[in-house]
């Protein structure tokens, strides 16, 4: 037996902290419906990771929290706490009683714990997995899950040996692992980027790196001679002070001798220092003064210094003016002649623009009078084309005149030998062949005649 003890508080329907010991020998949980026996089960599976809330029969975090009743209000956290006996050590943690717990709260946070302590879901789920209790154990049998075991794929069967032989914690590592060599080798096709990008300046910062040497070198030799300088005038110094020191005991005679000339003009001095709080007053009022002064003296220099500007531009100025005047003159020269010349060209151009206007005028005449003609000759075009339409009418009428000649010649030709045949024969003209003569005859005689007019036209 490895459970040992269970312990619920706010879990779905389990508000007051209940705890149930399993000890040797208890095989099943009875009860009558809806009493929580499915809880229990849930709240098993629920500690040891599982993430899916449908197998929980939930749909959110806060499914898994006492929801109050009548009686009693809502808990705000639910907590189950799994106790397993690990004396045999087939959990690899050095504990002879192994406590897994999960807490979820409403603001959707959970935590996971071990014999306490908080721990990762991931650290909580290598443990598990270790021992053959994964996130989709099986050591937890609900309904339907057998005939769901037996109707699965071979490959998700695959899945269930290989957590059942506790394989699936290397085959997670080994695919994290994977992940993890698919990442560096990303970054070391980065680090060859950044190095490729960064080869073609490694010269320029070699010579960069060669002139702060360089530079270090000359600031240690500066330092070199800084101290040397300096120690120099340091020695110096101390000869100063030597021979000021030497001064400054003959001064000290001299000061006591002065003490009490000092005490003589003691009372002189108050006098003179009342008299200097007096002239420090005007002194101090005569600062003030000197003060204005010397601001309003500042600004007139400066107001000088620009006036001293704008008249050296204005020098220069007129220095470029008068070195510009000459070409300038010259040009004023050019430009008069050209202006003279521009004038005796602008009075030969009257003079042709008038004899132009003339001989316009005069082409004008020309083509208001070939407009004239040009209409003359459109009206005797117009007679023109309708002669021309009444002469072909008339050509026609003509080729249909020719064609019914054509015609009665053919006929008249006929009778001509039929009249020759009987006068070979020796027979005279019957009443037939004279009825056929009469009826050809007038034919003949209009289509003569049209042709006649035809020709007269």
């Amino acid at each position: 037996m490895r459970l040992k003890r269970l312990e619920l508080q706010g879990y779905k329907s389990f508000a007051s902290r209940t705890e149930f010991v399993f000890p040797t020998g208890i095989t099943a949980i009875v009860g009558p419906n809806g009493s929580g026996k499915s809880n229990i089960a849930d709240a098993i599976r629920w500690a040891l990771g599982e993430q899916s809330l449908r197998m929980l029969r939930g749909k959110s975090t806060a499914d898994m929290i006492f929801s109050g009743g009548r009686r009693r209000a809502r808990a705000g956290m639910a907590e189950v706490l799994l106790t397993l006996d690990n004396s045999d050590g087939w959990l690899p943690v050095d504990f002879a009683e192994v406590t897994i717990g999960r807490r979820a709260y409403r603001s959707g946070e959970s935590e996971y714990l071990l014999n306490g302590r908080r721990v990762r879901l991931r650290d909580l789920t290598e443990l598990l997995a270790e021992s053959g209790l994964t996130q989709r154990t099986y050591t937890v049998i609900g309904q339907g899950l057998v005939d769901a075991a037996l109707s699965l794929r071979p490959q998700e069967r695959r899945t269930l040996f290989e957590e059942a032989a506790g394989i699936a914690v290397y085959r997670a590592r080994r695919e994290e692992a994977a992940g993890r060599l698919e990442e560096t080798e990303r970054n070391l096709e980065r680090v060859r980027d950044i190095l490729t990008e960064i080869r073609p300046r490694l010269k320029r910062l070699e010579e960069q790196a060669t002139r702060f040497q360089e530079y270090e070198r000359i600031s240690a030799h500066l330092k070199r001679l800084q101290r040397a300088w300096y120690g120099y005038h340091w020695g110096q110094a101390q000869e100063a002070l030597r021979l000021a020191r030497e001064q400054a005991a003959s001064v000290e005679a001299a000061l006591e001798e002065r003490r009490a000339e000092v005490e003589r003009i003691g009372a002189r001095l108050a006098e003179l220092r009342r008299r200097q709080t007096e002239l420090r007053t005007r002194l101090r009022d005569t600062y003030q003064r000197i003060a204005d002064l010397h601001d309003r003296a500042d600004a007139v220099q400066r107001e000088v210094a620009a006036l001293t500007e704008r008249a050296r531009l204005l020098a220069l100025r007129k220095e470029e003016i008068e070195e510009e005047m000459d070409p300038l003159i010259v040009q004023r020269d050019a430009q008069e002649q050209r202006v003279r010349a521009a004038r005796a060209r602008v009075e030969e151009l009257k003079a042709q623009v008038a004899a132009q206007e003339e001989r316009a005028a005069t082409l004008e005449a020309e083509l208001e009078e070939l407009r004239r003609r040009a209409q003359e000759w459109a009206g005797q075009r117009v007679q023109a084309e309708k002669e021309l339409e009444a002469r072909l009418a008339q050509q026609k009428e003509l080729e249909a005149a020719i064609a019914e000649a054509r015609a009665a010649e053919a006929r008249l030709e006929t009778e001509r030998e039929l009249l020759a045949r009987m006068r070979e024969e020796g027979a005279g003209f019957t009443q037939g062949t004279r009825s056929l003569l009469h009826a050809a005859l007038p034919g003949v005689e209009g289509v003569l005649g049209r042709l006649i007019r035809v020709e007269e036209e």
